[in-house]
């Protein structure tokens, strides 16, 4: 919904606060948002491969049979054979926070990850705002070109914005209406800023030895 009344809409920000002025100018176009990394501060793939190795350690060796037949096609096995607490995976609080507003706000929200589909449909159920989930179907790794070539024949040329967090999303924000960059290093954002208009920034919530330290507690 556009803003049609900035006079009305500053109103709505004095009496209800900062957020009014952002829920009345909600871009009609989805918002197509990568899980690991961005919404998520952990690899939901990665936590899969220790779950799986945690029940059943004597069966490593078949990860590796597994990657020999590509790696969506060890993102479905795991998918199928291992467990995965989404309750338990860390998100980022802000951005989060950020995306139950735009959903509120009625805007479509979809999750697109180069993880199993499955697997991103679990964590899509978690969250409750998104209107969809995009992943990885056991042939094609859902990843930079490839996700971009989904997206584009599911909304059109520039017809998404997209939010993400590693330099594999560049080709995805290049082809973006606009871009959103979370956890993202300084050199992943200077770079993201070349190839796309970025309208907004979270940056990292938690350090990457930390996110180590939680996953192998789990």
């Amino acid at each position: 919904m556009r803003l049609k009344n900035r006079k009305f809409a500053l109103i709505c920000a004095a009496l209800f606060g900062k957020n009014a002025m952002d829920q009345l100018t909600v871009s009609s176009r989805p918002l197509c948002v990568d899980m690991d990394g961005t919404l998520l501060e952990t690899d939901a793939t990665a936590e899969l491969i220790v779950s799986f190795l945690r029940a059943h350690f004597w069966r490593g060796g078949a990860l590796l049979f597994w990657l020999l037949r590509g790696r969506a096609h060890v993102k479905r096995r795991l998918a199928e054979e291992a467990v995965l607490r989404v309750d338990l995976l860390p998100a980022h609080p802000d951005f989060v926070k950020f995306l139950e507003e735009q959903h509120a706000a009625g805007r479509t929200l979809v999750l697109a990850s180069a993880a199993d589909e499955r697997t991103v449909r679990q964590v899509a159920e978690r969250f409750k705002i998104f209107s969809s989930a995009i992943g990885s179907d056991g042939k094609t790794n859902l990843r930079g070109e490839a996700k971009l070539k989904r997206l584009t024949g599911l909304f059109g040329p520039k017809g998404f914005d997209y939010a993400g967090n590693s330099s594999v999303d560049l080709p995805v924000w290049g082809g973006a209406a606009e871009a959103i960059v979370v956890n993202a290093r300084r050199g992943v954002e200077r770079r993201a800023r070349q190839v796309a208009r970025v309208t907004r920034t979270f940056p990292r919530h938690t350090g990457r030895l930390e996110l180590l330290k939680r996953m192998l507690r789990r």
